[in-house]
Formats: C-alpha cells, structure tokens, sequence
C-alpha cells in the first residue's frame, strides 16, 4: 500500500454569519508550493507523516492577512478538513462482498432507476480508522461505476453506529469532478457565496486511496445536512428541501425533496400562489414567505461565477436548496452542484427560467438590487477582499501533482489546462462582461 504525506497549502477563507450564528477568531495562512515529495507515487513506503509536524515557510512562501473575525463555526474540528491548509489524505478498505455490492447499486440505478444505497467499509484519516462506516454512491448525471471509472461517494459515519463522528462531523461529500475538467471550479464558487453571506458549502480537495491504491483527487464539499445548516442559522429544526427540477409553481408542489424535516411546505406554497400575479404586490406577498435579499445575494453570486445549469438560469430548476428557517420564518435559497460554474464567459445574465427572478426582474426596485448586489460581488473580488484571482492561482499549484497522478479522471492534462485557462480568462474578465450587460450599479431602492 502507497503510503501518503499531505501537502500543506493555505488559502484563507472569511464568511458572514447569518441569524446569530457563533463567529468568532481570526488567523494568517500561508501558501507554501508543491514539491516532488508530495507528489503521490514519489514517497517511501510507510506511515503518512505527522500532519503536525511543521512544514516551515520555505523559500518564496506568501503570507496573507485575511480577517476570518466573521467565519461561521471557525472552531469547528472539521474545518482542518476545509480550510484549503492542507489536502487531506482519506482511505477506504472494503470487503469483496461490500465492494460487489457498491458496483452492482450502480447498475441497479442505471437500468432500474433504484436510489444508492449504502454499503459497509472502513474509513482511515492520520492513522485513525472508523469501521464500519456507511458508503455509496452519489450524483446524477455525474454517476459513474466506480471500478471502471471514476465514482462519487457519500460516506456516512452514524449510518451502522449512531455515535460515530468524524471530526464531530456525521457525513462526508467527495464528488468526482467529471464534469469539471479543471477540477476547480466548486472549491472557487462555493468560496465566493459564503464571502458574499450567502449560507454556502464549505469546499477544498481530498486525496482518495480505496483498497490501497490511489483512486483519484476529489472535491470534498462539505454535505449540505443539519449540521452544515448550523453552522449558518440559530435553529436546525426547519425543513431543508432540495430543487431538483421544480420551480415555485404550482405543477411543482408536490416534487419538492425533503433532506430534513418536517416537510411542511408552507411557505413554499406562499410564494408559489404569490408569484402567479406579478408586479410590486406579488413581490411584496412573496417577501412574507421568502428573503428577498437573499435571494438577490444568492442569484448575484451564481451571475458572477457562471452557475448557469442552476436555478433561476435552468428550466424547471436545478442545483440550489432551500432552508425554511423558523427563526424568520422565510425561506433561504443555498447553492449546490457547482462543479458547471466558470464555463460560460457570455451568457446573458438576465436570460433566466426560474420564476423568483423573473418576477425580480419585472419590478424596478428589485431588479436594480440585484444588479447592484452583482456589482457588490465583483467589488469585492475586484478590491481583493476575495482576490479570486491569486486563490485560483494558490489552489491550481496545490492540486496539480494531484490531477496529474489521477487516471481515472476522463480527460487528460491538455483539456485540464484548457479549461484552467478559460476559468482563469473568465475571472479576469467577469467585470467587463457584467459592464456590457448589465451597465454601471444603480443606486439600491431601499
């Protein structure tokens, strides 16, 4: 079996909390480059090396002060997990009967459309091992047989032993970054929603090792559960829906996918029968059931990173949650399934399906904050309060020895940097292509 040392990286992260959720503290991260002995395949045989021993800061290593006094939970034991220092490094050993059983799920949702389902292997981080924990597949279109090609998984720790956590964490998310062939593209999205405010999923890479032997690089996004939810809002005990090709119309009602809950669409249905009018009175009935501002903040921030295949941009809509939070009453939009963001430089902007924008977009007030809030997200990478540009530059070195040792990944290094490029243009460009369609921030109407 390979054995693996994580490569200590930094990249800093600074949120907003939302309805009183605990923040608290602040540090310096710093940015330290690759080196041949990180690179996986290129260690001695033996035990991964003490994750605390220290790196030093190296020649040519960067410093950044990046305020975090803001950043929901930052005393969280996950966030080593999240916080882009380091890659972490997770193993899984299965038995041949529960890895039979793994591939076979996948078939059973290919030509049966049966949900995955969860089967027992054990989970090893820094010499620690968790057994047996629950694992399956994931993903929709990104659903890949995970001998043959490149799977995505759900681990989930509680699922055979209620007690267990890992990090005090219940759940893990690894995606397989098939669609994104720069392998960055959810790590910098989800990164700018939650520096916007908007409740996000925290993001970095993982190294996966199954059986002993290196499986990939993947995206590990922090799962959007109870737990992620606390971390955002004061009380858990609301519903959390998944939009998976529904809208707030009435075709849809019966559609919405509960992941916590008690499933009481109350408020979806509000807005619902509120937006089948339009106008300033439509708006205004619908602010009862929904936050208006955040909306506009969560559809700012997906203008801004391209994240066109979700709602309000695709038709029924698709890659968002929604909270219902008790503690206002309102529904909260969350973003999900960003691995297509960064991949269209020139989409209309105003060119959406979901209704929630399309009654935005029919009254003046509303449509300028939204505006103003797309131009409040650029200012905030283009004042470098978010310098995008220098975090893509940081997480494209951490994770290159990575892409490259990964085989199963379906595309080779050429489209990798292809597409690197384009996301990298596409950054450096955003603000003049919002000028050209958008024009210059209007005054907000309230």
């Amino acid at each position: 079996m390979t054995s693996f040392r994580p490569l200590h990286l930094g990249i800093g992260l600074s949120l907003v909390c939302l309805s009183g959720a605990a923040c608290s503290g602040g540090f310096l991260y710093q940015v330290h480059g690759p080196g041949v002995d990180d690179v996986p395949g290129q260690q001695d045989s033996g035990t991964p090396a003490d994750s605390d021993s220290d790196t030093g800061d190296g020649p040519g290593a960067q410093v950044y002060d990046i305020p975090t006094e803001n950043i929901p939970g930052i005393d969280d034991p996950s966030d080593v997990l999240f916080n882009g220092e380091e890659i972490p490094v997770f193993q899984l050993e299965f038995s041949d009967e529960a890895w039979d059983d793994l591939v076979q799920t996948y078939y059973d949702y290919i030509y049966y459309g049966k949900e995955f389902s969860y089967v027992e292997a054990s989970f090893t981080y820094e010499g620690q091992t968790w057994s047996p924990v629950g694992v399956r597949l994931k993903g929709q279109n990104s659903a890949r047989n995970p001998e043959t090609s490149k799977g995505a998984f759900k681990i989930s720790f509680d699922e055979y032993i209620p007690s267990y956590r890992f990090l005090d964490r219940k759940h893990l998310t690894l995606n397989n970054m098939v669609s994104d062939y720069s392998m960055m593209h959810e790590r910098l999205a989800y990164l700018v929603w939650r520096e916007f405010g908007v409740p996000a999923a925290r993001c970095s890479h993982a190294q996966l090792y199954i059986d002993g032997e290196y499986y990939g690089l993947m995206t590990n996004v922090e799962t959007v559960d109870k737990q992620m939810i606390g971390r955002w809002f004061e009380d858990t005990s609301g519903t959390l829906f998944e939009g998976w090709d529904v809208d707030f119309k009435p075709a849809y009602l019966d559609m919405w996918q509960v992941e916590f809950g008690s499933g009481d669409t109350t408020n979806i249905k509000g807005v619902t029968y509120a937006l089948q009018n339009s106008g300033e009175d439509a708006l205004e009935e619908a602010g009862w059931f929904l936050d208006w501002q955040d909306f506009i903040n969560y559809w700012a921030g997906g203008a801004v990173v391209g994240q066109f295949d979700g709602y309000p941009y695709s038709s029924p809509g698709d890659d968002f949650h929604v909270y219902d939070d008790p503690t206002t009453g309102k529904l909260w939009f969350i973003p999900h399934g960003a691995d297509e963001t960064f991949s269209s430089s020139t989409y209309t902007l105003t060119s959406v399906n979901g209704i929630v924008a399309v009654r935005c977009k029919e009254v003046t007030w509303c449509l300028n904050d939204w505006i103003s809030a797309t131009w409040d997200v650029l200012d905030m990478i283009e004042s470098h309060r978010v310098d995008l540009l220098a975090v893509f530059d940081e997480v494209q070195a951490q994770i290159e020895p990575y892409v490259e040792a990964d085989e199963r990944k379906p595309y080779d290094m050429s489209q990798v940097v292809y597409y690197q490029d384009y996301m990298r243009s596409m950054i450096e460009g955003r603000a003049g292509v919002v000028e050209s369609q958008l024009g210059s921030p209007p005054a907000r109407s309230r």
